[in-house]
């Protein structure tokens, strides 16, 4: 997996904990978060490192938690702790754009 290396101060570090975020495609980062941090900037922060890895296109997504096989959309102003978000959970990437059928 990859690591997300962030400079983070110590309160923080104690803080953190390891969920990994998946790609549309299904590829997996292992990133450190705290539970209170914004479900937008941990979508950002994610995104930046995949389109940095050449993983993931550019563009708007948010996060989904996955428990028990199902995907719940997460709103971008909530915080990780309004979700329950604990170590070891996965969450996932998911496009905002309008999907087209064809």
């Amino acid at each position: 997996m990859v690591q997300q290396n962030v400079d983070i101060s110590q309160e923080h570090r104690e803080k953190a904990f390891s969920v990994t975020i998946r790609t549309p495609a299904g590829i997996p980062g292992e990133f450190h978060v705290r539970s209170d941090e914004s479900v937008a900037h941990v979508a950002k922060i994610a995104v930046d490192h995949f389109v940095a890895h050449k993983q993931l296109e550019p563009g708007p997504y948010g996060l989904a938690l996955i428990r028990d096989g199902k995907a719940t959309d997460m709103l971008d102003s909530a915080r990780l702790e309004d979700y329950s978000v604990v170590a070891g959970d996965v969450l996932a990437l998911i496009s905002k754009e309008p999907q087209a059928d064809g």
